[in-house]
């Protein structure tokens, strides 16, 4: 059964809940929307997405062990400049998926995938 309480705890629970939670669906459309385009963008996302979920998961787990509260998931220098990097390798990814999404015209099958998929990457911004 899913434990949906770190929802509910406080907003840096909760937003790091949502990076995990959204990468599973996000991997499905992002790959998909990869291999209908033919091309790497945005399936590219999924890597500072899998970064951001990774982080988000390390930050709880450290939390839930040592016992501390929402100070231990922001608040460091370290955990600003690394939300920093991987927000902007998020927003880096998302630009150039919007730009690069209909670029050719003729894989058109694929352009909803993929324009959804950058909903997730909207998500962990």
């Amino acid at each position: 059964m899913i434990n949906l309480t770190v929802f509910q705890k406080s907003t840096p629970h909760a937003l790091r809940a949502i990076s995990l939670a959204t990468f599973p669906p996000a991997f499905i459309i992002l790959l998909t929307s990869g291999l209908a385009l033919e091309q790497v963008n945005p399936a590219i996302g999924l890597v500072p997405l899998f970064f951001s979920s990774a982080f988000a998961a390390l930050l709880l787990a450290n939390e839930r062990r040592c016992g501390c509260k929402a100070g231990g998931l922001t608040g460091t220098p370290f955990h600003f400049i690394l939300d920093f990097v991987i927000g902007a390798g998020l927003l880096v990814c998302l630009i150039l998926a919007w730009v690069f999404v209909g670029a050719r015209r003729s894989r058109r099958h694929g352009i909803m995938l993929g324009t959804y998929g950058t909903n997730f990457l909207m998500c962990n911004l």
